[in-house]
Formats: C-alpha cells, sequence, structure tokens
C-alpha cells in the first residue's frame, strides 16, 4: 500500500481534492488547515490519524473497501459530508468531541458497514442517511439530532443514542443493549427484535 503524497493538491496549506481515482492508498498524518474533498473515489484505501483540520468538507464521492480509523479528533473541526456513498467499509476508534459550528452527515449511504467503537459528542447530526447490512457495536453517539434516515438489516449491539431521534424508519434490526434517550418521535420500526432497546424520552 502506497502513501498518498497530498503536496501536489495544496493551496496555501489546503487541500483541494477534486475528481481523482485513488486506489491502495494509505493516507495518514496530514495537518492541513482546511480539507475539501469532491466527486472522488477511493478503494481499498485506509484513512489514520487525519482529518483533525479546522474544516473538512467531502461530497459526492465513493468510498469502496476503505478503513477509517483515528480520525476526526480536532478539537475545533468542522465536518460537513454529503451525497457520499461507503461501501464495505469499516469505521473503528473514531472520536468527534465538538462543540462549536453545527456539523452534519447528510444525503449518504452506507453499504455492508461497520462501524466500532465510535464516541461522537458534540453539533453533530445524521440527516437522511441510509444504512444497509451494516453492524454498529459499541457506538456512543450524543450529539444533535438523527433526522429522516433509514436503516436496513441491521445489527446494532453496546450502543448508546442520546438527542433527538426523529421520522427514522428502521426496518428488520436486530438490537442489543441499545439505549435510545432524548426525544424520540415518529420513528418506524418495521420487522424488528426491539427487545434489547431500553427507550428514555428524558436526556
Amino acid at each position: 500500500m502506497l502513501n498518498l503524497n497530498f503536496s501536489d493538491f495544496l493551496i496555501e496549506n489546503k487541500l483541494i481534492l477534486e475528481n481523482q481515482k485513488i486506489n491502495n492508498y494509505q493516507i495518514s498524518g496530514t495537518r492541513i488547515e482546511d480539507v475539501n474533498i469532491q466527486e472522488c473515489n477511493f478503494e481499498n484505501s485506509v484513512f489514520e490519524n487525519i482529518f483533525e483540520e479546522n474544516s473538512v468538507f467531502i461530497e459526492k464521492c465513493t468510498f469502496i473497501n476503505c478503513k477509517f480509523s483515528d480520525i476526526f479528533k480536532g478539537d475545533d473541526l468542522l465536518l460537513v459530508m454529503m451525497n457520499n456513498t461507503f461501501k464495505n467499509c469499516v469505521f473503528e476508534n473514531v472520536s468527534y468531541n465538538v462543540n462549536s459550528g453545527q456539523s452534519e452527515v447528510v444525503d449518504s449511504e452506507f453499504s455492508e458497514c461497520i462501524f466500532r467503537n465510535i464516541e461522537i459528542k458534540g453539533d453533530l447530526s445524521f440527516i437522511d442517511l441510509t444504512f444497509r447490512k451494516s453492524c454498529v457495536e459499541f457506538f456512543c453517539y450524543e450529539g444533535n439530532q438523527i433526522l429522516g434516515n433509514r436503516f436496513l438489516d441491521m445489527n446494532i449491539n453496546n450502543s448508546v443514542f442520546r438527542g433527538a431521534l426523529l421520522d427514522n424508519r428502521i426496518e428488520r434490526g436486530i438490537f442489543r443493549n441499545v439505549k435510545l434517550i432524548g426525544w424520540n418521535k415518529d420513528n418506524i420500526f418495521i420487522d424488528c427484535d426491539t427487545s434489547g432497546v431500553i427507550f428514555n424520552d428524558v436526556f
């Protein structure tokens, strides 16, 4: 696996990556003020110790067989991810803890992905996302809102979601030791095993 050199894409310490195809690269340890990635395709790549900048904007990108670990740790990071597709990806040991600005992950799809050891605290919302055939374990979310998402054929274990949980559709989900805490309204569960869920409307 090669290390990706960002030097060709830097403009005044800002990374602008557009219309690139990146396969089998290690992307790690780079400190850049701002990151803007649009309409890129990533395959078989590893993102590690990265995205700790002032702002990260990722739009209309595809990630296939990629791994993300130890990312999004910046103290004042503004994160916006829109219209992206993730397939067979692993998110592990991801931590986001920011209370300034309004970050969001919007209009994206995650298919056959694994989320493990995730901690999100602060101003981050998940809006209009689709999750398919994915596994979630040890996920702690204390953010703004989880709104209008679709969860299909999911396994969710040992996790806590605290915030506004609104207008989500969950089909064929299996839950084990899961807590949903906060404003829980207009969520639909279809053919789900919710015996492992604790609902609590109090923050």
